[in-house]
């Protein structure tokens, strides 16, 4: 079942979400995914609320998959992500002008 949610204005929650996908969008980190996924999971540990929320919509430490619920509560806690365009698709943009 796919499942849309709008979060705010600008930010909509389209179905299922792998955990590292968002954590790399909330901490881009240069030495790669495991970093970020770490980062991701110590700043919902660090807020008591958050992980309270999170573990009744059935997160775990071992959640490798966000549900849309999920992702709803990590974005009203934590605000959306910041989406980084890698620099090869700016690239190309400026290739095809």
């Amino acid at each position: 079942m796919k499942e849309n949610k709008t979060v705010t204005e600008t930010y909509i929650i389209n179905g299922f979400k792998p955990f590292s996908q968002l954590a790399m969008e909330y901490f881009p980190c240069p030495s790669g995914v495991t970093a970020s996924r770490k980062r991701m999971r110590d700043k919902i540990d660090q807020n008591l609320s958050l992980t309270a929320e999170l573990q009744a919509a059935g997160y775990t430490e071992h959640t490798t998959y966000l549900t849309p619920k999920m992702q709803e509560i990590i974005v009203l806690y934590l605000g959306p992500p910041y989406i980084v365009v890698p620099h090869i698709y700016l690239t190309l943009f400026d290739e095809k002008k």
